[in-house]
């Protein structure tokens, strides 16, 4: 067995993917429950927005419980532009391991997400001139992975997949191509701890297991009670959104206003949760964003939202059965599964890079889809214009 520990769901259900299109049984858990034998067990610890402490215990918490399943090794899931709490949480599995080194290679080519000279690039563009510096969790500063990861820029050694690994500490690879992608794969050994994006887990998996199963397609069929929740702060196109409209599906944003004042708040939930559950009765498909104006001085809690969010699809699914449910962002994901008492899932189908298709063994008769904030959704699920 292989086992991966995701900092956040939508990373864990992207390697689930992974391992599906190798042909690999995949297991995605909240917690290691040591059941089902999976060739592929993702673990969501849902630690990316925690803070350092409670995170760094979490984390040696589930890698003492994976060692006790004596996995083949195991991968650590990072954010791949390095969002999150990378040192500490590697430290911890290190430390727990008994392992030398710590080896982090987050950069996905495929994505066109770069590091060169220890230089994080995003389209040719130095990450803090990006719209991820913008992030309300996670603003950059800095396009200097030894910045990024933060603790003591010192401690982090970058370097290309041809140089040396020093005996001991905490490295981060430069990529370049998925050539170098392949070559830090084959340079990992039983003395490192070793993570980072899903680019690299697909690179070290094909070190054994080719891809033998293609990406399959979703068509949201008639009378489908679909609803989309799109939690993530990335930025939405105006293409997309007219989609949406034009596609028949009904649409609701929650502006900054909705989250603004607490003291009518479960009111508004509630009528809220009624609206929607109306539509969905209809047979009508219903999204729900989070867009808020560019208006200064307004600031509202991502966790704030997070837990609105996670309220709402939770009164919803008290008053409608969803056959369909798509979520955007890891971080509303990992809400909503708490919400909803889900902590085993199976993924079943990659719809695309990234977005992956799960059956839920509290719901029977639900489609879970989840996709990263930052990737875009394929058209297999956006309804045709009428």
């Amino acid at each position: 067995m292989i086992a991966v520990i995701a900092d956040d769901f939508t990373g864990a259900a992207e390697i689930g993917g992974v391992g599906l299109q190798r042909g690999l049984k995949v297991l995605i858990e909240t917690m290691v429950s040591g059941t089902g034998n999976p060739d592929l067990l993702v673990i969501v610890s849902d630690t990316r927005s925690m803070e350092v402490e409670k995170a760094k215990e979490k984390i040696k918490t589930l890698t003492s419980q994976l060692l006790k399943l004596k996995p083949r090794f195991i991968y650590k899931k990072l954010d791949s532009v390095l969002r999150g709490n990378i040192y500490e949480e590697l430290i911890s599995q290190q430390e727990v391991e008994g392992k030398k080194r710590v080896i982090v290679i987050p950069a996905n080519p495929h994505f066109n997400r770069i590091i060169k000279d220890g230089i994080y690039y995003v389209e040719e563009v130095s990450l803090a001139e990006t719209s991820f510096a913008n992030d309300p969790e996670f603003p950059l500063t800095s396009s200097k992975v030894a910045d990024i990861i933060g603790n003591d820029p010192s401690l982090i050694n970058c370097l290309n997949v041809t140089e040396e690994l020093p005996e001991s500490g905490f490295i981060v690879g430069n990529v370049l191509s998925d050539t170098d992608l392949k070559n830090w794969a084959k340079r990992i050994d039983d003395q490192s701890v070793f993570g980072g994006g899903a680019g690299f887990f697909e690179a070290v998996l094909n070190l054994e297991f080719a891809p033998k199963i293609r990406r399959g397609s979703l068509q949201i069929a008639d009378g489908q009670k679909a609803l989309f929740i799109f939690g993530s702060t990335f930025p939405k196109t105006v293409e997309f959104i007219t989609r949406l409209k034009t596609g028949g599906m009904a649409f609701i944003n929650l502006s900054e206003e909705y989250f603004q004042d607490w003291g009518h708040r479960k009111g508004d939930i509630d009528e809220m949760a009624e609206n929607i559950a109306g539509w969905l009765n209809q047979d009508r498909k219903v999204v729900v964003t989070t867009i808020f104006s560019d208006s200064p001085g307004v600031e509202i809690s991502p966790e704030l939202v997070r837990q609105e969010i996670g309220l709402l699809v939770k009164k919803v699914f008290q008053l409608a059965e969803i056959n369909e449910l798509y979520i955007e962002g890891g971080a509303t994901a990992s809400q909503i599964m708490r919400n909803l008492n889900i902590s085993h899932l199976t993924p079943v189908r990659e719809l695309d890079y990234g977005i992956i298709q799960m059956k839920v063994e509290a719901y029977p008769g639900l489609n879970l889809i989840t996709k990263p904030g930052s990737y875009s959704w394929p058209d297999c699920v956006i309804p045709d214009s009428n």
